[in-house]
């Protein structure tokens, strides 16, 4: 994790230059999620390895430490180092609510950039090796108690019962982790409400979770502790001075010999590219590396608008990557665009993240009508939130501190009984209109407040532990209607 590095020698031919360049464009694009690393540790600068770190509160818009933040679960932060011990997980009761606990690898988002990397074909296709490594949670009927989380060199994953291999050593944990990398981060979600005596109740389930450091038996530290605080220094900073493709290859260059891709098969290549990049030697300032960006885009491009690339749910509902995300295996392109836009995305099992492939533009005395015909499809467990995002991708100001609606609401369906009776079903609207222009009290409820005097926002759905028919087409996302804002006494109440 040194800061100061030397300078590669240049490419003596073009031959070396061109294969230089390619090398430098894989190892941007594998990198990249770094960056939103730093950016994240960035917002602990006093911040040490393996402690927890709570937000109380759910986050409002003048919240700016995330883009696009949820606004349905309170979080927990831990930036995790087993270079030398393993770690204890205390997970507590917490029996009302959705939980859970992820575990991701430092490239927790990310290309086909050679025939070594999975075919686009395969986009689809589950595997157990990705970035978002393990979840503990409640959708997956974990119970509460000690789990152990440790470093492993093959089977990724989570598991049920006591480490087969050491059953004399830990054998009171309910089940254990193994985990592909040095250094980590786990970013534990429980949700809440907006009121505060729930969010209270939260921050007591806050108080219970513990992470404790375990002796290990093999006691040799894999590589040096990971120390926060260079994270946070000129080196790993962008300025005009230092930019944010320096930043990643620096980034990558100091965290990759320990912190190798969770693709045990890619390791090796990974290795060979990285090497003929010249980034642990340093880029010469007379490197070229004003083309990696642009190629980094270009192949996430390539494999959105591939057959598999996204899936559609239909009035113009979409989600990018749906096989991978939060998993990304071996789609490194992939896991820089999804990092990019929602970086610690959690894996399907968990959620999924429809979103409209355009942003909406809403006039200054116009509105948007989404029109659902019935309640997602959900497990017990489970819940759904549309929330709002400005042109800077943060929450929308607004009076009456609304950020969200889903199902946790009082929403009214289309005859104006109440979403809170689950004995009914059927159609209700969301109205998104501009904050300062409130519509009557029979939309009130229903009113998800757009940017003051108009312009462009992005919405994204949330679905936790949605069920089959979410993903197959028989369920239909809402319709997008573009209408004149509701400011007159309406007709009836919806």
């Amino acid at each position: 994790m040194a800061v100061a590095m030397k300078m590669s020698p240049l490419p003596n031919n073009s031959h070396e230059k061109e294969e230089q360049q390619h090398a430098l464009e894989f190892s941007y694009m594998y990198g990249y999620p770094l960056l939103e690393y730093a950016k994240y540790v960035a917002c602990y600068p006093k911040a040490s390895t393996n402690t927890l770190y709570h937000d109380r509160r759910l986050s409002t818009s003048d919240d700016l430490k995330v883009i696009r933040p949820n606004v349905d679960t309170l979080y927990s932060t831990i930036f995790i180092d087993v270079s030398s011990h393993d770690l204890e997980v205390t997970v507590p009761s917490i029996p009302d609510r959705y939980w859970v606990f992820p575990f991701y690898d430092p490239y927790a988002k990310p290309h086909a950039i050679q025939a070594r990397f999975l075919p686009i074909a395969n986009l689809g296709d589950s595997s157990r090796y990705g970035n978002n490594i393990a979840n503990i949670g409640s959708l997956q009927g974990h119970k509460p108690g000690k789990y152990l989380f440790r470093l492993a060199s093959k089977d990724f994953g989570f598991f049920s019962g006591p480490p087969p291999e050491e059953a004399g050593h830990h054998c009171n944990y309910l089940g254990y982790i193994n985990f592909p990398t040095a250094y980590g981060m786990g970013l534990i979600r429980i949700a809440s409400t907006p009121a505060t005596e729930d969010q209270k109740i939260v921050n007591v389930y806050q108080d219970q979770i513990h992470v404790t450091p375990v002796k290990r038996l093999d006691l040799q530290p894999v590589a040096p502790a990971l120390d926060l605080s260079l994270l946070i220094t000129p080196a790993y900073r962008v300025s005009g001075e230092n930019s944010a493709a320096h930043v990643v290859l620096a980034l990558t260059a100091a965290f990759a010999a320990h912190n190798q891709s969770a693709v045990i098969q890619d390791r090796p290549w990974i290795a060979d590219l990285l090497a003929k990049s010249g980034i642990e030697q340093g880029i010469s300032g007379k490197t070229d590396l004003s083309q990696i960006h642009e190629y980094a885009e270009a192949q996430a491009v390539k494999l959105a608008r591939s057959p598999n690339g996204r899936r559609e749910y239909g009035n113009g509902w979409s989600e990018l990557f749906p096989g991978c995300k939060g998993n990304f295996n071996s789609f490194y392109q992939a896991r820089y665009a999804v990092g990019k836009k929602g970086y610690l995305a959690l894996t399907k099992d968990q959620a999924l993240y429809p979103s409209l492939a355009a942003p909406l533009i809403i006039g200054a005395n116009e509105a948007v009508l989404l029109r659902f015909s019935r309640r997602p499809a959900l497990v017990p467990s489970g819940f759904w939130s549309l929330t709002a995002y400005n042109s800077e991708q943060y929450l929308v100001p607004n009076r009456i501190n609304r950020y969200c609606l889903g199902d946790r609401d009082d929403m009214r369906f289309a005859d104006g009984s109440s979403l809170a009776d689950h004995t009914k079903d059927g159609e209700f609207h969301i109205l998104l209109q501009p904050a300062d222009l409130p519509p009557p009290w029979g939309w009130l409820n229903n009113w998800l407040p757009a940017p003051a005097g108009g312009g462009k926002l992005s919405i994204t759905m949330r679905w936790y532990g949605a069920m089959e028919e979410m993903m197959s087409g028989s369920y239909e996302c809402p319709k997008i209607e573009h209408i004149s804002a509701i400011t007159g006494s309406p007709v009836s109440r919806m």
